[in-house]
């Protein structure tokens, strides 16, 4: 179903706040939408309307011309779209698609057949109302995120460290290395919003060490905390060992094996967050500050290692399980990049980007 560029009544007469339509707009200006351009809302029926009306409203406010595009199927929204004639002719007509679709086209193989070649696609499945009104979308995240990863694509050696006895070294030489802030400004872009994230892919054999997980790491697809340590010792590339209390341990062990191949105990990935808008929810019964899981690994200065499908490495296949990690070091070719959970150097927001974190919050 296509319903008419910005316009209310379309979508039932919701009235969007002006918060987050800025939000949305800011972003979108980012994405260098303009008004001598075309932009498609593709989105779901089971998709939030006011998120959907937001994301039409930002584009009227660009001046850009918009329709919407709901879906009925959430599996795949390429090969959803691409049953639908006039769906696919917008699509592949547009500048810029801003995607509210679950399983998004930024990670679909199907999604080439949909899109044209100038096409960008900015992905904000899942984003919710609060998460949105929580963002600042600034162009200093964009640069950070291309200063590390340049760094990162020239390096060797990338080691993470802790006090608790962390001690991993992996081999860059080969690695695949990608970075994402949330911008798809250039013909072809395709981004998630909200980005901020580096990730590194290693090759075979390249990996070796010892990784200890810590209370108050996070199990990204349970949303469960570490509650005691956990020492996962690796060689070549895979655990060999997983010792330390028996709850947080066995149930470790057990998500590693849940693949029912070695492939699920391999190594696959090592990320590090650079978004400093995205962090600790508001205080728990301990009096801390927790990470809210889905956002975690995409926080300034935690580390997310995952373990599974690795295909630079050979190892396709295998369902992927992360940890997202605070406090801690990583160094690339001995040069600290974070220290103790804290992003170092230019990595760091500057004075412009903070100022603007801070406007924010302290109107929220």
């Amino acid at each position: 179903m296509m319903t008419p560029r910005h316009s209310p009544s379309a979508l039932g007469g919701i009235i969007t706040d002006w918060t987050s339509i800025d939000t949305f707009a800011r972003q979108l200006d980012l994405c260098a939408l303009g008004p001598d351009e075309h932009a498609v809302v593709l989105s779901e029926a089971a998709s939030d309307p006011e998120l959907v009306e937001t994301a039409l409203l930002a584009t009227a406010r660009l001046g850009a011309m918009a329709i919407g595009v709901t879906l009925a199927d959430h599996a795949s929204a390429a090969r959803s779209a691409l049953a639908i004639a006039p769906v696919v002719a917008a699509l592949r007509a547009a500048d810029l698609v801003i995607d509210l679709s679950t399983a998004g086209l930024d990670d679909d193989p199907a999604a080439g057949e949909l899109l044209g070649d100038h096409t960008r696609v900015l992905a904000a499945g899942g984003l919710t109302l609060y998460q949105l009104r929580r963002l600042v979308p600034h162009q200093g995240l964009g640069r950070r995120v291309q200063r590390a990863l340049a760094r990162v694509s020239t390096a060797s050696v990338l080691r993470l460290s802790c006090e608790a006895g962390t001690d991993l070294s992996i081999d860059l030489d080969e690695a695949e290395r990608s970075g994402t802030s949330g911008v798809a400004a250039t013909s072809g872009d395709m981004a998630r919003w909200p980005g901020g994230l580096v990730t590194i892919a290693p090759a075979a054999s390249t990996v070796s060490g010892t990784l200890v997980l810590m209370p108050r790491d996070l199990y990204l697809a349970l949303g469960e905390y570490v509650r005691s340590p956990v020492t996962i010792t690796i060689e070549n590339d895979h655990v060999a060992d997983v010792s330390g209390n028996a709850g947080d341990a066995d149930l470790l062990r057990s998500m590693l094996g849940a693949a029912g191949t070695t492939a699920g105990y391999g190594f696959a990935s090592i990320a590090f967050g650079m978004n400093q808008m995205i962090g600790a929810s508001p205080h728990d019964r301990a009096g801390g500050t927790r990470m809210h899981h889905r956002d975690a690994s995409l926080a300034a200065g935690v580390v997310t290692v995952t373990f599974g499908a690795n295909s630079i490495a050979g190892r396709p296949g295998a369902e992927r399980v992360g940890l997202a990690l605070r406090r801690r070091t990583v160094e690339i070719d001995d040069q600290p990049i974070i220290t103790d959970g804290s992003l170092q150097g230019d990595l760091r927001p500057d004075v412009y980007e903070l100022a603007a974190a801070t406007s924010h919050q302290s109107s929220d």
